[in-house]
């Protein structure tokens, strides 16, 4: 097992560490390119003075990241699935190394986004996408609880896009070159296409209104106020899902 999850990782190691050092130098140069051309607070006396609003504000680590997961998920699959299986590994083992690997990585990622956020923060304004999303819920939280709450929010949705990911590789492993094409068109189609034109006239507003539960349940904001938590929960079912869906195609699938 440990020698599949140090596979895992120095694959994707190289990958992840330019993928940091690119997002550092673009929100460095950014962050501070924007804080430079920042106006200076107005003076009304000598022992008065009133900052003015920040124009601007930098982000982007965690949208990143996102990507980056999603784009490992669904290449983590096939190059290695060749070597676990000419080296007698057991398929199990494969996806368990793969999902400890996941876990790792996402928990990684989240750990520096906190970190490069709070270091950018004493440079110029950046504001994380948690931040942006629950600034106003999080006066009554101290600064503990909402590192914690960033960290699981964080994770939570990195380990979704990588369970994503692989679900989607291992889906298009399986289908046949008609299925892939008729996949590929037809879910797109059927989601944005057919379903929006059928809403009112056929469904009754019943697209929208799902579409309405599923945004609560990815933002927390519910009728009754803001819930930092739920989107948490309801990223890691949904990655409990994918993972269960994943097994089921990975424990079946054919060596092409």
């Amino acid at each position: 097992m440990k020698q599949a999850v140090s596979y895992y990782w120095k694959n994707v190691m190289v990958s992840f560490l330019i993928t940091f050092v690119t997002m550092v130098a673009i929100v460095l140069f950014t962050g501070i390119f924007l804080e430079r051309n920042q106006p200076e607070p107005i003076e009304y006396s000598q022992s008065i003075s009133v900052s003015i609003d920040y124009s601007y504000s930098v982000s982007g680590f965690e949208v990143a990241y996102m990507i980056f997961m999603l784009i490992w998920g669904i290449t983590a699959f096939r190059a290695p699935f060749y070597f676990f299986q000419q080296n007698a590994i057991t398929r199990k083992i494969q996806y368990a190394a793969w999902g400890i690997a996941a876990v790792g990585i996402a928990l990684l990622e989240s750990l520096l986004c906190i970190a490069c956020g709070r270091l950018s923060g004493t440079l110029f304004h950046y504001e994380s996408v948690f931040n942006q999303m629950y600034e106003s819920s999080l006066l009554s939280f101290g600064e503990g609880s909402i590192i914690l709450q960033e960290i699981l929010w964080n994770f939570s949705f990195f380990l979704l896009m990588g369970c994503a990911g692989f679900a989607i590789a291992l889906l298009y492993y399986r289908l046949s070159k008609i299925g892939k094409v008729l996949v590929s068109v037809l879910v797109p189609g059927f989601l944005f296409v057919l379903l929006p034109m059928a809403d009112k006239p056929l469904l009754k507003g019943g697209y929208t209104w799902l579409l309405e539960k599923a945004a609560i349940l990815f933002s927390g904001y519910t009728p009754t106020g803001v819930q930092i938590m739920l989107p948490v929960l309801t990223t890691l079912v949904c990655s409990i899902l994918l993972g269960c869906a994943g097994w089921l195609m990975i424990r079946r699938a054919e060596i092409r």
